[in-house]
């Protein structure tokens, strides 16, 4: 019903070519011939994401984006800068936004500069999803060495004592 409703909508009610400037977006083109977008609203949320896959410190707090929004007079500008446990160096965790009129889009617009930079970096896949290990493969310890892995049994012979005693000969 709502689809059919915008269909037969006036001309008149139709918003002319170039009225409104679309917010940029990355498309990356997918091997199925279908296209993956990335838009400036979707852009904080995954720029969360991929905070949250940092390995964690139990002396840190959660680790998230800092946010630094500007005021220029009627527009505003925004830097955003990944957490210390990034594995990047100090000078590749900030990214700085274009000037957009609201707080909230010069925040976005930041973070989709983040988003294009970490997809380059390979830190998002095709998908714009943050990229992670494959644990088909072989287990490997912090050097790189293999690590055997055996199977384990399909039954496990399990002994529990009886902290009660037996209640049938117990008064």
């Amino acid at each position: 019903e709502l689809k059919a409703t915008l269909y037969d909508r006036p001309n008149d009610e139709l918003i002319e070519d170039g009225a409104i400037e679309a917010t940029p977006r990355l498309t990356c083109r997918l091997t199925n011939g279908n296209d993956s977008i990335l838009t400036y609203s979707a852009s904080p949320a995954l720029l969360n994401g991929v905070c949250q896959l940092i390995p964690k410190d139990e002396f840190l707090p959660v680790l998230v984006p800092e946010y630094e929004v500007t005021c220029l007079g009627a527009s505003f500008k925004s830097r955003v800068t990944l957490p210390p446990m990034a594995a990047l160096r100090p000078s590749q965790r900030t990214f700085t936004g274009i000037k957009m009129s609201t707080k909230k889009e010069a925040k976005r617009s930041a973070a989709f500069e983040a988003c294009k930079v970490l997809r380059e970096m390979g830190v998002l896949n095709e998908h714009f999803l943050p990229h992670r290990e494959d644990n088909t493969g072989q287990a490997r310890d912090a050097d790189g060495r293999e690590i055997e892995t055996t199977a384990l049994s399909d039954h496990v012979e399990a002994i529990v004592p009886n902290v009660f005693g037996d209640f049938r000969t117990s008064p």
